[in-house]
């Protein structure tokens, strides 16, 4: 039916030293994982559901985050979902030539 994009991904490495370490011993394990989200930032997008269920799941997932959120509906034409190249199936992953993508910088 549906389909989710969670825009967001944890891509920063918090460490912490166990306690009563001594000095000069190294730096900590990993303690958790953590992105920087500032304001305005999107972090999820839904499509192919009506708008009172996207409502009603965005409401439900807003109590289990940190921080506020704001429901913003997209107004500026189909969506990708609607015109069906909302990613690559599991059968074409191979066929797809990364050239074709605007963003490809082939070296360093």
């Amino acid at each position: 039916k549906g389909k989710i994009w969670i825009r967001v991904f944890p891509n920063r490495a918090i460490t912490r030293r166990v306690a009563e370490s001594r000095m000069g011993a190294g730096k900590g394990g990993i303690d958790r994982w953590v992105a920087a989200v500032r304001p305005g930032f999107i972090l999820f997008e839904l499509d192919g559901v009506s708008e009172d269920i996207a409502r009603a799941a965005m409401r439900k997932a807003s109590f289990k985050l940190p921080c506020q959120s704001k429901f913003v509906i997209k107004k500026d034409g189909p969506s990708l979902f609607e015109l069906g190249k909302a990613g690559v199936g599991a059968e074409n992953k191979r066929r797809v030539d990364p050239r074709s993508n605007p963003n490809f910088r082939r070296g360093g």
